[in-house]
């Protein structure tokens, strides 16, 4: 996960989840990747739930392409519905990687459930548990799921065109603007 760290969020989310499944999946680690004023009453959940060995709060990082690169699936728990479309989500896409994210806002505008990554109900760790349990004990899913998160990502998320469409929209909306205005 990457983010700045602030409730809404939802890495407490993820590191409960994490508890959920680490008897299940003993070698499972959650890397946190950001930093924030939020930081503290994470790190005091992590000891809390026993979690220091399975959780890694890694603070602000500038390599966070090199650490997303070393992961097998990327999780978002936000459930912060003001959220536009989640940029850290297409950057895991582009990579390959598989995502878990929880339903709000732009999320389900990149991740297809169940085609590249699985999308659960905010605030719902054990639907988020479970996402992740599916992914880690499957590679070939993994797989499939990071592959076809490229393609939708290449397919359609690429600056360059998500940047024409952003012309093709404003250009629309000055065109009925100026129509709107020639009716008064």
């Amino acid at each position: 996960s990457t983010a700045r760290l602030y409730y809404k969020k939802g890495v407490q989310d993820l590191i409960k989840a994490a508890a959920l499944l680490r008897d299940d999946i003993p070698n499972i680690r959650v890397l946190v990747i950001g930093d924030g004023r939020y930081r503290p009453q994470l790190e005091e959940l992590v000891d809390r739930l026993e979690m220091r060995y399975y959780v890694i709060l890694t603070g602000f990082r500038r390599d966070v392409v090199n650490l997303v690169s070393a992961c097998d699936i990327f999780v978002s728990s936000t459930f912060d519905r003001t959220e536009g479309l989640p940029l850290r989500i297409l950057e895991a896409m582009a990579l390959s990687k598989p995502v878990v994210a929880t339903d709000v806002s732009g999320t389900k505008e990149c991740v297809d459930n169940e085609v590249n990554g699985f999308l659960v109900p905010p605030s719902d760790i054990q639907a988020l548990a479970e996402a992740i349990r599916a992914l880690a004990l499957d590679e070939g899913l993994r797989r499939r799921m990071g592959g076809a998160g490229r393609q939708i990502y290449q397919n359609g998320f690429r600056l360059e065109q998500m940047c024409e469409r952003t012309i093709q929209y404003l250009k629309r909306k000055s065109v009925a603007s100026r129509s709107e205005s020639q009716v008064d």
